[in-house]
């Protein structure tokens, strides 16, 4: 067979630079090739790199499944010593927790006589502060009361004479409004016959308004009638 392209030098150069090991058996026991000196392991036929391969998979194996026992033999001691070291710190931290508290208890009874006995100065003395401070403020609120009611006094008559003025003003004012609304009102010269015209809601004051055929309201005392223009005649203002 002819195995020269296994000596070519780019062949030769991806085995030596690949990052997986290679292992080379090519031909038969008495071929050779530039490929199997510079692969990983060399192997005279494929059954024997076949074997090659599955001894170092074993040992391989083999070792990993050493370091697994190994390591989780070092992982089971160092969780008991982890434990142990726990323990002896939670006794430890029991008996500092134990001695502080009983120190803190010692130091609150201590303390909590001389905090009773400044609080009963300072509440004897804040009573005597508001026995001061209140007859002050009685004395103040008594004087502010009298200036207030004199100010109230002064101010109920001025508004007494404002409202009496602003009062009869009023009246004055409804009155002559009474009088003009009084001169709107349509009853007095309906009694006498007149009436008023209205097209579309507006007054009527002159022909011009409506057109033949328009239909005219005029509003009498007793209701409203409706009529349709049929002539309009225009007043001669010379005449």
């Amino acid at each position: 067979a002819d195995l020269r392209w296994f000596d070519t030098y780019s062949l030769a150069k991806a085995i030596a630079t690949c990052p997986v090991p290679v292992v080379c058996a090519i031909g038969h026991h008495d071929d050779h090739s530039l490929a199997e000196y510079v692969s990983f392991h060399e192997c005279k036929t494929p059954t024997a790199a076949a074997d090659f391969v599955g001894q170092v998979f074993h040992q391989t194996q083999t070792r990993v499944l050493t370091f697994a026992k190994i390591l989780s033999k070092k992982l089971f001691e160092k969780v008991e010593n982890l434990s142990l070291l726990q323990e002896k710190t939670k006794d430890q931290l029991d008996l500092l927790v134990k001695n502080c508290f009983e120190k803190k208890n010692f130091f609150l009874e201590n303390s909590k006589e001389k905090i009773f006995d400044l609080s009963q100065r300072r509440l004897r003395q804040e009573d005597q502060n508001q026995d001061h401070m209140k007859s002050k403020l009685q004395n103040f609120s008594q004087t502010q009361l009298s200036f207030q009611r004199k100010d109230l006094n002064y101010l109920s008559k001025q508004l007494h004479e404002k409202s009496h003025l602003q009062t009869k003003t009023l009246s004055t004012h409804l009155d002559q409004f009474s009088l003009h609304l009084e001169s709107f009102n349509p009853t007095p010269w309906m009694n006498k016959g007149w009436t008023r015209l209205s097209f579309k809601q507006k007054s009527l004051m002159n022909i011009t308004q409506v057109e033949l055929g328009s239909i005219v309201k005029a509003r009498l005392k007793d209701g409203d009638l409706q009529m349709k223009v049929i002539n309009k005649i225009k007043k001669d203002n010379k005449k």
